[in-house]
């Protein structure tokens, strides 16, 4: 359960600086609808850079949507 932060407070999460970093879980409940639609978008932007990895360096289709899997990956875990 996400924590809750009282009415006019500052939204719970970990300081860092000027910024502060929101949990998943933690500080922010959450959302399968959000959920389907990263794991779609993720699956179409994976789909799209399959071809190009294979005509710019002659990869097979399987390793290349492997490569672009775990690119978008790395990319969508870190935000």
């Amino acid at each position: 359960m996400a924590l809750i932060r009282p009415e006019g407070g500052i939204q719970p999460g970990i300081k860092w600086w000027r910024f502060t970093m929101r949990i998943p879980g933690i500080h922010v409940d959450i959302s399968w609808p959000d959920v389907i639609q990263g794991g779609l978008l993720s699956l179409a932007t994976t789909g799209a850079a399959t071809p190009l990895l294979m005509r710019a360096f002659g990869l097979t289709f399987e390793l290349a949507f492997a490569l672009a899997a775990i690119t978008i990956f790395w990319v969508h875990a870190g935000s």
